[in-house]
């Protein structure tokens, strides 16, 4: 894959890395990582109980295909994560908060990496909020 990237000139996980100076960057980034599956959940609750069908029905359809697809997608192409990889930097172990240290994440797969899917179900949270807050 990192090939690909090379190819296609988006490969900038070292490039990006090296020019970051200030480490809390690091920390903010990582715990917001943290929080898109509890904050896509709570949304998802918050769309079913006030009974916001349409909202309901267009995020659970959505983050269910969008998962289907990456699973998919990771069962024929493995996507390990770049900071398992010579020359790269794991910053949430060196700068916290490492998400395969806390609480609930032991049986989480540390080599299943599609950041594609945290975008989607952020903007999944992003589209629901911007619903149910216009009501």
């Amino acid at each position: 894959m990192l090939d690909v990237e090379a190819t296609v000139g988006v490969d900038i996980e070292r490039a990006l890395q090296s020019a970051v100076a200030w480490p809390h960057a690091f920390v903010v980034v990582n715990t917001s990582d943290l929080l898109h599956f509890p904050a896509a959940l709570t949304v998802l609750a918050i769309a079913f109980r006030w009974g916001r069908t349409t909202v309901f029905a267009i995020m659970r359809n959505s983050v269910v295909a969008c998962t289907s697809v990456a699973l998919i997608i990771d069962l024929f192409v493995p996507m390990p994560p770049p900071r398992r990889l010579p020359g790269f930097v794991d910053v949430g172990a060196i700068f916290g908060p490492d998400r395969y240290k806390v609480a609930g994440s032991e049986s989480a797969n540390q080599f299943a990496a599609m950041l594609s899917m945290q975008v989607a179900w952020a903007m999944l949270t992003g589209y629901a909020i911007r619903h149910l807050s216009s009501h």
